[in-house]
């Protein structure tokens, strides 16, 4: 087979602009939109899609025309099998494309509020990196998993993620008994997001990263985290996907109730859910919005009548398609709020590296919006202890409190710091650069400078959890088969076959058809002057007669016939036009 690779050839179409195509193309995309959403799938699953009236071979063509306009990407696994599949950033077009929200789904009657949103999924993740500097890690078992008591020490953690959150979301991991849904979603997302690395015996923080990750503005995390939960999580069947990328459609309005049982129903008749799949899909979708709740990104509720309702705190859409911010302020602005009683108020603006010193040296109390921290013998005596002592402390609160330092919390810290370091024992203090771990953040931090997000591998990053990992390693494959490859042999027939409509000896007629059946093309033949579209399915000889779908020209509703030599009077094999770089 002939192949050629993208940009071989003057006129390849950028891979970072989106086509959208006409004709052939655009049917045999909307059907493979509707039948897999984001799923993979193989040749053979393509085949078996019915899309009238075009013929296999008319389908095969424009699915190459949508290959080399990179509509669809091309992965071979472990056994150099390709598969196929609608990228994240083309199956968010099409949505657009495809389907229309249903009218007035924004127009609901006295909603009530079933799960307000969470803190956030940035604040969670914080929580559990401080937890794990503390801990110089997570100690693993023989088995490999977190230590028992560490998982309870996670649990206890004041994160806005709930187990009921995270529960049905179809986790896949091997240790599903150990860890709880939402322990499970938490230490995957740092080792998806490479913020946590793991060495024999432990998962440690790898600082490198979460440096970088701590100097994002928190609508950036929420963007990255937005997108790995997008990619990892969630049932896998293409209605499921069709209803998630759904809610990321930028015309979704924000802070509004929406009706999702309006959506599921528009997507019904639209067919993108089967009417028996309907309730299973109403279920799934349940799940996701309150995982989305939990996540802080919406709040999710009831109608009077029982219609499942989601109000979204941000835009999906924002969240899929945030612009990188480049340059961040150097000032690290955001006050603290140090108070008499040796607690230190820290408003939600506070930036992330700020807050990382801060607890350092101090010990987390409550929080939603305003989160509080306590300064204590105790948080001075192990900060010096890790190296962080009473001057560092003091440079800190100095730096960030908008009202002071009350004096007498500034004497408690100096004679904490002095007693530490009268006590402290001798140990050899680990840096973060020491770790001399490479960031791997900086793979995710391209995403918002306009690079690809699919290069070299389409295996999402190894976390905990599972997911597009059981189709094995998916290594991109941007080859294209030519054209002509799909029509073996066709420089060995007459020119006459495919050019005219013309009468033939039943023999060359035969022949005519069985080679039209070997491509999968389709033929025109005429009768009495009258033209039609026949697509040969199936051969049988003795008598010979050849059976398949016959349709009126410019109709997409055919007949299934048996047809034999008098059937017709003149005939030809119509090729679709020649897929490649050229002809786009």
């Amino acid at each position: 087979m002939s192949m050629k690779k993208h940009g071989d050839d003057a006129g390849m179409p950028d891979k970072n602009t989106i086509h959208i195509p006409e004709g052939n193309a655009r049917a045999v995309l909307q059907a493979i939109w509707k039948a897999f959403a984001g799923q993979p799938f193989d040749e053979d699953a393509l085949v078996m899609l019915k899309i009238p009236p075009l013929s296999g071979a008319e389908v095969m063509a424009a699915f190459i025309e949508l290959r080399a306009w990179c509509m669809i990407h091309t992965v071979k696994n472990n056994w150099d099998e390709r598969l196929f599949f609608i990228s994240e950033e083309v199956l968010l077009k099409l949505q657009d494309l495809f389907f229309r929200l249903p009218p007035h789904w924004d127009q609901i009657d006295a909603p009530i509020l079933k799960r307000e949103a969470g803190v956030g999924l940035a604040k969670d993740l914080f929580h559990v990196l401080v937890y794990m500097h503390q801990q110089e890690g997570l100690t693993l078992t023989t088995k490999g998993t977190v230590h028992k008591r560490q998982i309870t020490k996670l649990e206890a953690l004041d994160t806005g993620l709930r187990n009921e959150d995270a529960q049905g979301l179809g986790l896949h991991h091997t240790h599903a008994e150990v860890y709880t849904p939402a322990v499970a979603v938490l230490i995957d997302l740092t080792l998806a997001l490479g913020l946590v690395i793991q060495l024999p015996g432990r998962l440690v923080l790898n600082m490198d990263s979460v440096l970088e990750w701590l100097h994002l503005s928190e609508d950036h995390m929420n963007a990255l985290l937005f997108q790995h939960v997008m990619q990892r999580y969630g049932n896998q069947e293409s209605d499921h996907q069709h209803f998630r990328a759904l809610l990321c459609r930028c015309d979704v309005p924000v802070h509004s109730w929406l009706d999702l049982d309006a959506l599921l129903r528009e997507m019904t008749s639209a067919g993108m859910v089967k009417q028996e799949r309907l309730g299973m899909v109403n279920k799934a979708a349940a799940t996701w919005v309150q995982f989305l709740a939990g996540a802080g990104w919406a709040d999710c509720g009831q109608s009077g009548d029982g219609s499942l309702l989601v109000r979204f705190r941000v835009s999906g859409c924002c969240l899929m398609n945030m612009p990188f911010q480049e340059e961040y302020p150097s000032s690290l602005e955001g006050g603290l709020y140090v108070q008499p009683d040796y607690e230190i108020l820290v408003p939600p603006e506070t930036p992330y590296q700020v807050l990382w010193e801060l607890c350092r040296c101090a010990d987390y109390v409550a929080g939603d919006r305003m989160m509080v921290y306590r300064l204590s013998k105790t948080s001075v005596t192990s900060a010096t202890y890790a190296g962080f002592g009473v001057e560092k402390i003091l440079t800190l609160l100095g730096r960030h409190a908008v009202t002071g330092i009350p004096e007498h919390v500034v004497d408690a810290v100096m004679l904490w710091g002095r007693e530490a370091a009268l006590s402290a024992p001798s140990k050899t203090v680990v840096k973060p650069e020491e770790l001399n771990a490479p960031s791997v953040l900086q793979g995710d931090l391209q995403r918002f400078k306009g690079h690809q997000r699919m290069e070299g591998s389409f295996l999402p990053r190894a976390g905990l959890i599972g997911g597009m990992r059981e189709y094995g390693f998916l290594e991109l494959d941007d080859e294209v088969p030519d054209g002509e490859s799909l029509f073996p042999g066709i420089q060995l027939i007459p020119r006459s076959w495919t050019s005219e409509l013309r009468g033939y000896h039943a023999s060359t007629s035969r022949q005519i058809v069985e080679t039209a059946l070997g491509w999968r093309a389709a033929l025109e033949i005429r009768k009495n002057g009258q033209n039609r579209k026949f697509i040969p399915l199936t051969v049988q000889r003795d008598p010979w007669i050849i059976e398949g779908e016959l349709y009126e020209l410019e109709q997409k509703i055919p007949v299934r016939v048996e047809l034999g030599d008098g059937d017709w009077q003149e005939l030809r094999i119509l090729l679709p036009a020649m897929p490649n770089s050229r002809s786009l």
